[in-house]
């Protein structure tokens, strides 16, 4: 064990110097104020482990509070004499105790240094293997300073090592003590102040420490959860409105839609109906164009008939008067010499029909290589495998198809040039607005997105104007740099829109957002930040490690600005560090908030604009878009070439000419020829040879006969002639009119679908439903759209009605500044996605963090504290118990008795809290409880989470864990009979009634050395004034019990009370007190300690 041996004052109070001799057990008597307190103060200080711990002269029932500036100062109060001492001073108190297993000598004490005008510098130490001596304290007769006790212990081979900290302290006096210094720093001081009371408040007071349960942040969670809530049911009843005002608003804008749609599907019906017309038509006139040339071709070859018999009959009648054989053979010989004259005329004809066919196969096998055509390999099919053999009519039938592709090729490669020389057009815009940027960023003019331009240039110009003199906004990239282009994009995208935020100096703030409120309808501004400077004072430092630090900037406000921003965002570079923080950022811009990741958008940062470098950047960019524009039109101009190219190759084709020469006609023609030729050929012969009347007459008859049903012949084709005439012409007035017509309205259709071509889609969608749906009926799709149309009509009328009063309402329940028409949707659209997905998101996330916030706060710092602090009451009182386990007071055996509280309200709630399941699974706002329990838990969270300050009281009781449990104390006498302090109390002298509490104070501080179990260590318990009301046999008995524990006793009492106590003790002190001095001497009684 070790034991207080010695104590060592100097300047402390009344002691100038003065050293102490104890042996075990010490009373300590004096008159009153003769200065016990002030020594048994010096020990606690020791003891407690400085002023931190300590409480002065706690057994004082007056209101004088002493402190240790007084105690070394000497203060005595006297109107003319404030202290004994008054320039610099030098307190020396220390404690010598001797430990009984290494039979040594150990000091702990205190330095303290009092400078006249300064504050006091404490020095507290432990020194093994030392005993107390005067000369370590003082040299000749000045007390020493901490740098003259250090260099006369390293003289002496010692290191005097103050602790840096009382904490440090009290835990070298937990090693040195061998137990709890924490606990017994707060035992020591209810001991010294101890004075009798009610069992209930002594256990509260001296056993259990007021602690209750802190519960402010739940409360705080609560009360923030309440607000938000109210938030969210706010947000959710006008988020109801809005909805109910744009599901209005997109019927309006759907039946609008489909207003311009019937129309479009309107003109597509009529479109289509014309374009079914001139396919008919244009199929009808290539029809007459054929049967025009097939009558033309007929009527000439029956016109050469009808010619040659009219010569044949001329012939046979002068052959028939003359009877002139001769003269009718050498007509008849004229007649073939022009059939063969025919002859070579229609073959050379055929020739370059036939060379025109082989050129035109040659470059349809070329043109086919670049637009492959089924006409035109068909073509080239049959003239190879019938190129001995040709039909004109296939030929013409082959040579017409060909000619159609090679329009529709033709047709197809200029609407393709239109749209290439649109697209030349478009680039040319782009590429001059893309030139202009880049100059302008060359001039280090930075661009930015119209509307924020357009609110910086409104505020600059209405304030310069205003305060006469020349004011420029700037945005907040204007005014920061970043410091690291690591984190560029990851700064880039995290302030996104926050980037254009305009810093105004705080002076200028009001007068800039009313220019801001005056244009923001006309300009359509949106979104642009106005920031109020004068509110950002708080934000100075900047947080290291956050995304704040890696932004640079001379500027002030805007300093400020990103701070607020981005200090609370930290910077990692690992995806897994993330989690590591609340909110936080990778380079590569992912982020982490909410316990949520989520990767920005690389398009928001695609385009830089903080600091000078992101212009740099922005000149790269528009470089590279300028290169990219000159590179587009250089394949534009490409394009141009190729189809210019392509148009011409398919220029060279003759189809259409050869069929338009009606030169294929000669194909059949020279057949016929040939026949006429052989014809004659024989007929010369036979005359020849038969030179007969009768033969001329028989001949004579027949080319007359053929010549009535030539002339019928040629009558009909010339009247079948003159009506397909007729029928082209009307075909073709027909054709250029509704051609005419229909050019204007393809030109209208290519116009809108500039503009609305989601539109036109969803128009021609229905149209080709319209089309199924009817059976292609054209008249009946016109009647549909014409009752579509009125019943829109209708339906607008009642739905714009509507909005607009549901706008007004909203407008006037919430101060809403918008105007109460369709033509406001937008805004209304804005206010509701701004509740939608920010507002509601950010309070519902909140709510919910709160709620859980919430959950684990009441299971965690109610519930669960409660329940461990109940418990740990409980372990500490039977810990209590086991150390008064074997101890007898007398005949008597004694045992601190904890139940749950005899309160019905606190037991109830005693029972749920501690029930061996409540505090695993249960929270507040889980259904696992019975209902009953889960309404009485529910009752008692409201009692303690209340921000009514009418409740403060009330809460503070239910988060005391105290009261929720009943005490008490059972005796138990060697015979076995039991009686409870709570009903002995009543009926027994306050003697009596005090005797319990000393017991279970003994053993409270016996318990913190069983607790370690090591016999070196050392308890010393102090009492002011002890036992006052016990009886002489108590106290007696008292001593007895005390002197059977391992602690050691030093006691304060009055004098006239010596006589009681002398006989226990081993040392017996009395302080003498001399005007303004004290001393302490010591006197024996020869008795022997019992």
């Amino acid at each position: 064990m070790k034991k207080l041996t010695k104590i060592k004052l100097v300047n402390w109070h009344l002691f100038s110097n003065q050293t102490i001799d104890i042996q075990g057990n010490t009373l300590i008597s004096g008159e009153n104020g003769s200065g016990k307190s002030t020594l048994l103060d010096a020990i606690q200080y020791l003891l407690v482990g400085g002023r931190g711990g300590v409480k002065f002269n706690v057994a004082a029932t007056d209101d004088a509070k002493r402190t240790l500036d007084g105690y070394v100062r000497g203060r005595i109060g006297a109107e003319n004499k404030e202290y004994i001492r008054t320039g610099d001073v030098i307190t020396h108190v220390a404690l010598e105790f001797y430990d009984e297993k290494e039979k040594t000598f150990n000091i702990v004490g205190a330095i303290l240094d009092l400078p006249r005008n300064s504050s006091m510098r404490e020095r507290l130490y432990i020194l093994e293997n030392v005993a107390i001596h005067e000369e370590m304290f003082l040299e000749g007769n000045m007390p020493r300073d901490y740098k003259s006790m250090k260099e006369y212990f390293r003289d002496q081979g010692i290191d005097l090592e103050p602790f840096d900290t009382q904490r440090k302290y009290r835990d070298g006096l937990s090693k040195f003590f061998g137990m709890d210094a924490r606990k017994y720093a707060q035992l020591l001081p209810k001991a010294l102040a101890f004075r009798s009371i009610d069992l209930q408040t002594f256990v509260f007071e001296f056993l259990l420490d007021d602690n209750p349960i802190d519960i402010q942040s739940l409360k705080n969670n609560v009360s923030q959860l309440k607000r938000v809530e109210a938030q969210i049911k706010s947000d959710r009843e006008k988020l109801e409105k809005l909805d109910s005002i744009i599901d209005v608003g997109t019927t309006i804008t759907e039946l609008r839609e489909q207003v311009q749609v019937n129309e479009i599907i309107d003109n597509l019906n009529w479109v289509e109906q014309r374009e079914n017309f001139l396919k008919t038509s244009e199929e009808a006139l290539g029809k007459l164009d054929t049967k025009l040339n097939t009558l033309r071709t007929e009527k000439a070859e029956l016109d050469g008939v009808i010619e040659q018999n009219d010569a044949n009959i001329l012939n046979l009648e002068k052959a028939k008067d003359n009877n002139d054989l001769s003269k009718t053979l050498s007509e008849y010989q004229e007649a073939l010499d022009r059939k063969n004259k025919d002859y070579t005329h229609q073959d050379e004809v055929l020739r370059r029909v036939y060379q025109d066919l082989l050129e035109e196969v040659a470059f349809l096998k070329e043109i086919t290589k670049v637009v492959p055509d089924q006409a035109m390999n068909n073509f080239i099919r049959y003239y190879e495998q019938n190129h001995n053999n040709l039909d004109s009519r296939e030929l013409v039938n082959h040579l017409n198809l060909v000619a159609g592709s090679v329009s529709a090729y033709e047709k197809a490669f200029h609407t393709e040039r239109q749209n290439i020389e649109r697209n030349k057009t478009e680039l040319s815009t782009n590429l001059r607005n893309a030139q202009f940027r880049l100059n302008n960023l060359r001039k280090n003019i930075k661009t930015y997105p119209k509307y924020v331009t357009d609110l910086i240039d409104s505020i600059n110009r209405e304030l310069t104007y205003k305060f006469n003199k020349e004011i420029n906004v700037r945005p907040l990239a204007d005014l920061i740099e970043v410091n690291d282009e690591k984190w560029r994009n990851a700064l880039e995208g995290y302030l996104n829109t926050q980037r254009f935020d305009i810093i105004v100096e705080p002076e200028y703030f009001n007068d800039a957002l009313d220019v801001y409120e005056r244009v923001k309808g006309e300009l359509r501004i949106y979104g642009v930040g106005l920031v109020n400077t004068a509110k950002l004072q708080a934000y100075e430092e900047v947080k290291d490690g956050s995304l704040a630090s890696k932004v640079s900037s001379e500027h002030p406000y805007a300093r400020q600005y990103v701070n607020m921003l981005l200090n609370g965002i930290y910077c990692v570079y690992d995806v897994q560090d993330l989690k590591n923080f609340s909110r936080s950022i990778t380079p590569t811009g992912m982020t982490y908030a909410n316990h949520t990741a989520r990767q920005i958008n690389p398009r928001v940062y695609e385009v830089p604009f903080i600091g000078d470098n992101a212009t740099v950047a922005q000149i790269k960019i528009a470089e590279g878009e300028v290169k990219e524009l000159e590179e587009l039109m250089k394949k534009s101009y490409s394009d141009t070439d190729t189809n210019e190219s392509v148009a011409r190759f398919l220029s060279r084709s003759h189809a259409l000419r050869l069929v338009q020469q009606n030169n294929l006609r000669y194909i059949e023609l020279i057949k016929e020829t040939r026949k006429d030729i052989a014809t004659l050929e024989r007929q010369l012969k036979s005359l020849s040879m038969d030179a007969s009347l009768q033969k001329i007459e028989d001949q004579l008859d027949q080319e007359r006969n053929n010549r009535r049903q030539l002339r019928l012949d040629q009558e009909k084709i010339i009247s079948e002639i003159a009506k397909a005439r007729e029928e082209r012409q009307r075909t073709l007035n027909n054709i250029d009119e509704v051609r005419e017509k229909l050019e204007m309205i393809l030109q209208k259709q290519k116009e809108f679908s500039v503009t609305h071509g989601a539109v036109l889609s969803i128009a021609q969608t229905q149209y080709q439903a319209l089309k199924q749906k009817t059976q292609y009926d054209y008249n009946t799709i016109t009647q549909d759209i014409q009752r579509s149309n009125v019943t829109i009509n209708n339906q607008l009328n009642r739905m714009q009605n509507d909005i607009t009063n549901q706008m007004r309402a909203y407008v006037h329940q919430y101060s809403f500044d918008a105007e109460p028409n369709f033509e406001s949707l937008i805004t209304f659209e804005a206010e509701a996605n701004l509740i939608k997905n920010n507002n509601l998101i950010k309070y519902e996330q909140q709510a919910t963090d709160l709620r859980k916030a919430s959950e684990v706060g009441f299971k965690e710092e109610f519930v669960n504290k409660l329940r461990a602090s109940i418990e740990q009451a409980q372990q500490q009182i039977e810990e209590l118990n086991f150390a008064l386990e074997g101890k007898k007071f007398g005949s008597d055996h004694y045992q601190l008795l904890c139940l749950p509280s005899e309160d019905p309200e606190y037991k109830m709630y005693y029972e749920i809290i501690m029930s061996s399941t409540a505090h695993e699974r249960q929270t507040l706002f889980t259904e696992g409880l019975s209902k009953k329990n889960e309404r009485i838990l529910m009752e008692l969270f409201e009692k303690i989470a209340s921000d009514n300050p009418e409740y403060d009281r009330l809460a503070y009781e239910f988060l005391d864990y105290r009261n929720y449990m009943s005490y008490d104390i059972k005796i138990e006498n060697d015979n076995g009979n039991l009686s409870y302090f709570s009903k002995v109390s009543r009926e027994k002298s306050g003697g009596e009634t005090q005797v319990p509490f000393y017991i279970v104070i003994a053993a409270s501080f016996q318990q913190l050395l069983s607790r370690n179990k090591r016999i070196d260590s050392g308890c010393v318990v102090l009492f002011d004034e002890a036992f006052n009301n016990m009886d002489e046999s108590r106290i007696e008995a008292m001593m007895k019990f005390y002197n059977s524990l391992s602690i050691q006793l030093l006691i304060s009492i009055p004098p006239q009370r010596v006589s009681n106590i002398i006989p226990y003790v081993n040392t017996s002190l009395i302080i003498v007190k001399h005007n303004d001095y004290a001393i302490v001497e010591s006197f024996k009684d020869d008795r022997v300690v019992q």
